[in-house]
Parts: structure tokens; C-alpha cells; sequence
């Protein structure tokens, strides 16, 4: 484990104003009120260089869009007329704050889930460390790619806010109405952080909501705090539904934005909220990464459960139904001339809830391309199967291959699946 991570100046970016998605995860916004706004919209982008000078991936037709919102450790610094500069004097900070959220734009479905500041993951170029620290060592671009390596999903945009922000936005709206369920008191002069909050339904405006998200002190650690966290943005996404808020949004926009930045693009901006204005609260399903707490070198860290965060994964980002993949056998056979490719995609979808009933070769190893043979026309939960491997590959090719009767062609499976070079060349061939 290293010290103090270094600290690195990103490129100079602008800013943009999207608050209540990165504030509550939802980008449904509602705040976009028209093209009248596209010019404005136009000068308020920052970009998030990777790592290793890639460009975040592309969103294919009818895929979900994965869009990371960060809180940082006063990462949004302001001079001394007030106005946001967009980065501190020394660098990035820690993120206190991690939501990755999926948001299906055909469906009309959205996947938030809340990913633990102490979680240990692999930080490319720095080890395994606290994932808090990706944002301190690369920015946004590193944290993306910390989290597309510990989910294994893309992520394509992100939208970024600090503690002070966050408040004026809480502000900006008016205050959100919430329980408080706990009396929270506490005091690090260090940090600046004082923390007095009694419990009964009230009022939060932006200082008591800095207390609200910010207090840590709960029997089960952390997960304690993020569940609090979950329920204020939920309470946050009725206010922004109230017809009373979104008619304000347009004057609030101004204002807000001064304390976001993010990497979406007006002509994305756009789109996005325009499909957003189709979803209802319930169509908002939240999640966390589940796990438990582990001391190591005198660190805490939240060690994630492996299959449950799959689970996790295939239901609120890849938008799969575990339980009803539980339903689809699927035999694997190896065509790509990568030994052991189909252990591991056996892995992987059984981390989804398939039943994978044979792996084995192919007759051949020089398939280009994946193939997806469907054995049965009566099982309903076989496109499953197809959405997941769209994940590692552009467009595998899916056959119907079963008797007039519609009985399987192949005995105690539903779909068979020829793994082909481009499953090879994706993320899995490589780990």
C-alpha cells in the first residue's frame, strides 16, 4: 500500500450542469428544457483523458448507457469572487462519493448502484488499493477505468460534483423533505466538518444534507452510511418530479452550474433527457456492492462478495433478470483457439445466474465471430443470454436451431454458444 497518492493536473476542462442526475444519480433530467438551452449547453464540457490515452468506449445502438457520478473531497475548488474554477490549486481529490448509474433507453429502466469508498479494487498503474483514491491519482478517466476492471461493464460518461456544490444545489431546489432515523453528532475540526443533526422528519436544506451524507459513524460502518445516502437521493428524485421543482429548473440551471463537470456532450445531454422524461420513480432500482469489512495493514477496506456483485451487475447495469436466467441451460464450446476461454465464460455467465451444463471445444478454433444457436422456441428467457454477451462482443450471430416441435436439438440444453476470436479479443480473453 502506498502513502499519499500523487497528484496529477488534468487538462483544463469547462463546466457543465446536469446536478440532480450527479446528485441523485438520475439523469432523467427534465433539468435539459429544450434546445433553447444548446448553446449554453455548448461551453460546459470536460473531458476525462484515460490512463493510457483511450477514449471512453462508444454506445452501440440499444445498449445501456453507464454514466459514473462522483462526489469528491472538495475536489471543485472556487476563487476568491466566489466562482468555480473547476479544479483544486494542487490536483485531483479522493472521491467520497461513487454511484455508477445504467440507464436503458428503450426500456425506460434505471440501475443505480452505490459503490463503497473503502471497496478494494485494482487501480490500473497503482495497485490494489481504496477505490477513493483512483479520482486523486488520474481524475474522472482513471476512476472510469478502475470501475469498467472491477464490474467488468463500460462506462461511458461521468458527471462530477464536491460537497459544497452539492449543497448549493440542495439549496437551489429549495431543500428536499426527509426522516432522519438517527441521532447523528460529530466533530473533526480537521476537516472542517461539524455534524448536529436530531432525528424526526424536516426539512434538509444544503448544509444539514452535507451532515446527513457525510456522517459514518453506524453499527454495520460505511454500508450504513451509503444506505442513508440511497434513501435522501430518493427522497431528492420526488422533489425533482414535483411539477413545482421542474418548472423552477430552468432558472436554477445557471447557478448549478458552477459546481458540476462532466464529459456528456449537449447533443447527448439532449438525447438523454429526452428518453429520461418517459421514467417513473419505480422504474429507479438502487443497488450496492455487497461485501463485508476486512482490516488489512492496519487499513479498513469493504472486500467485495464476488458472485453477489455480479448478481448486482447483471440486474441493475446489464438490465438481466437473474432469476430468470436461471431458466436458460446453455452448453459452451471453445472455437477460438484460446484454451480455457470457455472456463472462463462459464464463470462469468453462471455469475449471472445461467445454468452452463457442458463446456467444451468446438469443432473447429477459427471462429471470427461468436455464434448463438437457440434450441427451444418456448423459452422466453433465451434473448438474456444474447443482451449479456453483447457486453464483450459488437454482434454475435444468433441462430434458431430447434425441431418443428420446438424441442431442443441439443438434450438438456436451451442455447448452445460457439465462442469465437472476438470473445478472445475482449476483456475476458485478456484476464
Amino acid at each position: 500500500m502506498t502513502g499519499v497518492p500523487s497528484r496529477t493536473r488534468r487538462k483544463k476542462g469547462k463546466r457543465f450542469w446536469l446536478p440532480v442526475v450527479l446528485a441523485g444519480g438520475l439523469l432523467l433530467l427534465l433539468i435539459v428544457v429544450g434546445a433553447g438551452l444548446y448553446g449554453f449547453l455548448g461551453g460546459l464540457y470536460a473531458s476525462a483523458p484515460r490512463s493510457q490515452g483511450g477514449e471512453s468506449p462508444m454506445v452501440r445502438p440499444g445498449e445501456r448507457i453507464n454514466i459514473l457520478l462522483l462526489g469528491v473531497d472538495g475536489g471543485l475548488a472556487e476563487d476568491d469572487a466566489g466562482k468555480s474554477v473547476g479544479q483544486i490549486e494542487d490536483g485531483y481529490r479522493r472521491t467520497d462519493t461513487i454511484l455508477l448509474l445504467s440507464f436503458d433507453p428503450e426500456q425506460h429502466q434505471v440501475g443505480v448502484i452505490s459503490i463503497p469508498r473503502d471497496t478494494q479494487v485494482e487501480i490500473p498503474g497503482h495497485g490494489v488499493q481504496k477505490i477513493a483514491h483512483a479520482h486523486a491519482y488520474g481524475g474522472p478517466g482513471l476512476v472510469m477505468e478502475t470501475v469498467e476492471g472491477f464490474l467488468g461493464v463500460p462506462v461511458h460518461h461521468y458527471i462530477r460534483t464536491n460537497f459544497q456544490g452539492f449543497a448549493r444545489i440542495i439549496d437551489a431546489l429549495g431543500g428536499v423533505e426527509f426522516t432522519v432515523e438517527r441521532r447523528m453528532q460529530y466533530d473533526d475540526p480537521e476537516q472542517n466538518l461539524h455534524i448536529d443533526l436530531r432525528p424526526g422528519r424536516q426539512v434538509i436544506n444544503g448544509e444539514k444534507a452535507i451532515q446527513l451524507v457525510r456522517f459514518r459513524r453506524y453499527p454495520n460502518g460505511d454500508i450504513g452510511r451509503v444506505e442513508v445516502q440511497q434513501k435522501f437521493l430518493k427522497a431528492l428524485l420526488d422533489k425533482v418530479f414535483n411539477t413545482g421543482t421542474i418548472l423552477k429548473l430552468p432558472s436554477l440551471a445557471k447557478e448549478i452550474s458552477r459546481y458540476v463537470t462532466t464529459d456528456l456532450k449537449p447533443a447527448q445531454i439532449l438525447s438523454l433527457a429526452t428518453n429520461g422524461m418517459h421514467v417513473k420513480p419505480d422504474d429507479i432500482h438502487w443497488g450496492m456492492i455487497p461485501g463485508h469489512d476486512a482490516m488489512q495493514g492496519g487499513l479498513s477496506y469493504w472486500i467485495a462478495d464476488t458472485r453477489g456483485t455480479q448478481k448486482v451487475v447483471a440486474e441493475l447495469v446489464r438490465g438481466l433478470d437473474y432469476e430468470a436466467n436461471g431458466n436458460v441451460r446453455v452448453e459452451l464450446l471453445n472455437g477460438s483457439g484460446v484454451a480455457g476461454l470457455g472456463r472462463k465464460l462459464s464463470v462469468l455467465l453462471e455469475g449471472q445466474g445461467f445454468k452452463v451444463v457442458r463446456v467444451a471445444d468446438a469443432d473447429r478454433s477459427d471462429y471470427d465471430a461468436t455464434r448463438i444457436y437457440y434450441h427451444s422456441n418456448t423459452n422466453p428467457n433465451l434473448n438474456n443470454i444474447t443482451r449479456s454477451l453483447m457486453y464483450l462482443v459488437d454482434s454475435p450471430r444468433v441462430y434458431k436451431d430447434y425441431k418443428e416441435d420446438g424441442s431442443g436439438a441439443v438434450p438438456g440444453a436451451d442455447v448452445t454458444v460457439v465462442i469465437g476470436r472476438d470473445v478472445a479479443k475482449s476483456k475476458i480473453g485478456g484476464s
